[in-house]
């Protein structure tokens, strides 16, 4: 009988140490099978009163056994708890029982400011300066057509602000899909005197998302006027630059500020 008592007693400690921070489905169940393992070991142990003859020695194996379980329980319980190991039993006890927060679902992209264009630039008022490639993603006759400016306007955004809107094309030239990274730091615009322009607005930011080939994508900029318009303007040229945007390591476009007589 001192033998089942003591098992019970290793039992119980492991069972408390268990219940630590473990979901409570978990502590139930766990509940339940050492009970349900008591059980038997004190149905022998008072049948070994009544017959030690047949059931001492049963009786010591599997209380032995019990013991061995026990401290291996423990042993793996430490580990968990200490090391985190093994993983399957750390996740169990400690990272399954923490709130399970839902993830915050991505802002929506906003819509496009109110814009009410006064100068459109014709195609042939754009230039493009620069237009830097990585070598052997794309094939080489068609990395023009992967990155175009295809609007630039100067207008009123949201009826305060002058603002220049910029309209660029990606397009996939290859054969097959490529991830496309979209950032706002990819591009910007400056004038020749170094001067550079708030964005307003951006849209619309990717990370890896899939272009299938042949698939166009349309990135919008608003940029606040940094002084390129009316009377007194002291820069004759504006640039729209794009570096990052692989494989265009860096491209520039050129456009007139649009000055206008005293």
């Amino acid at each position: 009988m001192k033998y089942a008592l003591a098992v019970m007693g290793l039992v119980a400690v492991v069972a408390i140490v268990s219940l630590w921070r473990v979901r409570y489905d978990v502590a139930i169940i766990g509940a339940i099978v050492i009970l349900g393992l008591m059980v038997p070991v004190l149905v022998f142990a008072k049948l070994t009163r009544i017959a030690p003859k047949y059931f001492l020695g049963p009786a010591r194996a599997l209380m032995w056994g019990f013991v061995t379980l026990t401290i291996v329980t423990g042993a793996c319980l430490f580990t968990a708890a200490a090391f985190r190991q093994p993983t399957g039993l750390y996740e169990l006890m400690f990272a399954n029982s923490a709130v399970r927060v839902p993830a915050p679902k991505p802002a929506p992209d906003l819509p496009p400011p109110e814009f009410v264009a006064q100068f459109i630039y014709r195609t042939n008022m754009l230039e493009r300066t620069e237009f830097s490639t990585e070598p052997g993603r794309f094939p080489a006759d068609k990395l023009d057509e992967f990155l175009t400016l295809s609007r630039l306007a100067y207008g009123i955004a949201d009826k305060t602000n002058r603002a220049f809107q910029v309209d660029l094309t990606v397009k996939n030239v290859s054969r097959e899909a490529v991830m496309l990274d979209l950032n706002e730091r990819f591009f910007a615009m400056a004038d020749d005197k170094g001067r550079n322009a708030e964005l307003l607005y951006y849209c619309c930011a990717a990370k890896g998302n899939l272009l299938a080939a042949g698939e166009v994508r349309t990135v919008q900029l608003f940029f606040r006027d940094a002084g390129w318009h009316g009377k007194g303007v002291s820069s004759s040229a504006i640039y729209v630059r794009v570096q990052g945007l692989l494989p265009v390591v860096s491209a520039s476009w050129k456009a007139p500020t649009l000055a206008t007589a005293n």
